[in-house]
């Protein structure tokens, strides 16, 4: 099967340029997205011919992807069956799917233009409101299986995620010889000369605030409550599986380092402890 992305531009090549610049996938852009397909279709039964199947389902993906792109809450992620057109689902969330090929009978219905807007306002309203009692774990980053699983609150609102990698990349060369440090635009990567990894993942969703609200009234330690509360960004920090504890050395020294930066507090989320206490 074709990406989503490679489809969809097929799909945007079969009309103006005028058109495609309205298909945007911000969510005023399925306004757009629902009047391309009122004027090819006005029913059901026409929609449904063999022939229209492609378009159909390349514009499916489309008002999905504006769903999944501007979801602060959720990871969605397509899934798909064969005989039926894809839905979106996040699997850390309950009642979580976006299935859009079931509006199809109600636009075609009402002719209103207004039916996707609707859907998408309501939808993503809900979750904002439940995400909290919806949400199947804490956070993706909890059951992945890693070694020396840390949480760096970040508790200045001007924090340069690419100043902490200019600062601690000299650092850590100068530690571990023939050290790899390398940046993406939220992810830095340290493969130390065993090939093995430690990385850090830049993390400033919504969930990250209400998550560290959930860990100040949890804390039972002496740092401040409300400076902890107030954290809306963080850097993930893990390392690859570690049975043995062979690199227990090195993620201490990585830590050690880390620490030295006064806009960071490490936090042991499974032990509810500092990295200084």
């Amino acid at each position: 099967m074709k990406s989503a992305e490679h489809r969809l531009k097929e799909w945007f090549s079969l009309f103006d340029k005028s058109i495609v610049k309205e298909l945007d996938f911000s969510p005023t852009s399925l306004v757009h997205a629902e009047n391309i397909l009122l004027s090819k279709f006005n029913t059901k039964e026409e929609l449904r011919k063999d022939e229209n199947w492609d378009f159909v389902f390349d514009w499916i993906l489309y008002v999905g992807e504006v769903f999944r792109i501007n979801d602060n809450i959720r990871q969605l992620e397509w899934q798909r069956n064969e005989k039926l057109f894809p839905i979106l689902e996040c699997s850390n969330y309950s009642n979580s799917r976006v299935d859009v090929s079931k509006k199809i009978p109600v636009l075609l219905n009402k002719r209103s233009g207004d039916v996707l807007m609707n859907y998408y306002i309501k939808n993503t309203e809900y979750f904002k409101e439940n995400h909290l009692t919806l949400r199947k774990t804490k956070s993706t980053f909890y059951d992945k299986g890693y070694s020396y699983q840390y949480f760096l609150l970040i508790i200045n609102d001007n924090f340069d995620f690419n100043s902490l990698f200019k600062c601690i990349k000299p650092n850590l060369e100068l530690k571990y010889n023939n050290t790899i440090i390398s940046k993406t635009e939220n992810k830095i990567s340290i493969e130390l000369e065993s090939d093995y990894s430690f990385y850090l993942q830049f993390d400033n969703r919504e969930t990250v605030l209400i998550e560290s609200a959930e860990f100040a009234e949890n804390y039972k330690g002496n740092k401040e409550k409300t400076i902890i509360s107030k954290c809306k960004e963080r850097i993930e920090f893990w390392g690859e599986e570690d049975i043995k504890g062979a690199y227990i050395n090195h993620y201490l020294g990585i830590l050690e380092i880390l620490s030295q930066n006064p806009e960071i507090l490490i936090f042991d989320f499974k032990k509810g402890l500092f990295f200084d206490e």
